[in-house]
């Protein structure tokens, strides 16, 4: 469990984007009015998101947007709107709680499962299957991405660490379950490497394609230099996002709070 009370210690201080500051505030107002409960791991629900849903929806690219202004952005005082669902055929997926009468989402994907996928545009050498899909949109809610750094928060952290990788677990296995009732067994992911290291600590198997090469575009330009802290355009190709392919098995994650080991295998 986690405490709601403790989460919302964090504020929108530092947060120079008005934009993001209103974002940030309404996605944590329906936990402050509730800051007495918990986040509860027993209470939590997976699910595929369906279109009548559009509160969630709503809630879903509110995060998404957050996520990716905040820890991407080059301009901070720019805003992007990557949250918007446009993908065709995309499907979204998220965790969520109820906390009180709202449904708070707690991380969320998507995955494209169209014949063009992103990764056939933004990288060379890949080969297409004949089923494939790609996720994306990788995202937690803020309180769990964007909490405070005072002492008192540090003692958290741990737990929060742990809490934020079996969310991942739990929102994975079902995009797992909804590609293999779709008998689709190639799962492409466009990774920069700090999300590729926190994967495979969480126990995500990856696997680089290695003839997958960032493709020149001018297509896609306006987005790489946009996003440049994720793309990084300029840096060594080795330091830019790869792509890979996503293992369908998972490891039992293996993680130390407060001195002892805990493992995670089946959810």
């Amino acid at each position: 469990m986690l405490p709601n009370d403790w989460l919302v210690q964090s504020s929108s201080a530092g947060i120079k984007n008005t934009k993001l500051t209103c974002l940030f505030d309404k996605l944590v107002r329906p936990v402050r009015e509730q800051r007495h409960a918990c986040l509860d791991a027993a209470l939590y629900e997976c699910r595929t998101l369906d279109e009548t849903e559009t509160h969630l929806h709503e809630q879903v690219n509110d995060i998404v947007n957050f996520s990716y202004n905040l820890h991407y952005l080059h301009d901070q005082l720019e805003f992007e709107d990557v949250g918007t669902h446009t993908e065709k055929q995309a499907h979204v997926f998220a965790v969520v709680q109820q906390v009180g009468s709202h449904p708070l989402v707690l991380t969320t994907a998507r995955a494209v499962v169209d014949d063009e996928l992103d990764c056939y545009e933004l990288f060379a050498g890949v080969n297409k299957p004949a089923k494939a899909a790609e996720f994306v949109r990788f995202a937690f809610h803020p309180l769990l991405d964007f909490i405070g750094k005072d002492e008192g928060t540090k003692r958290y952290r741990p737990l929060l660490d742990l809490h934020k990788r079996y969310l991942f677990r739990l929102l994975l296995r079902h995009m797992f379950a909804f590609m293999e009732a779709r008998e689709i067994r190639t799962v492409f992911a466009i990774l920069p490497l700090h999300v590729k290291v926190f994967l495979e600590q969480t126990g995500i198997q990856l696997t680089r394609v290695p003839a997958a090469v960032p493709a020149a575009s001018d297509k896609h330009a306006f987005m790489r230099q946009a996003f440049y802290k994720y793309w990084r355009p300029d840096a060594k190709t080795c330091r830019q996002p790869a792509l890979y392919t996503v293992g369908f098995c998972m490891s039992p994650l293996v993680q130390t709070v407060d001195g002892l080991s805990i493992v995670i295998d089946q959810e």
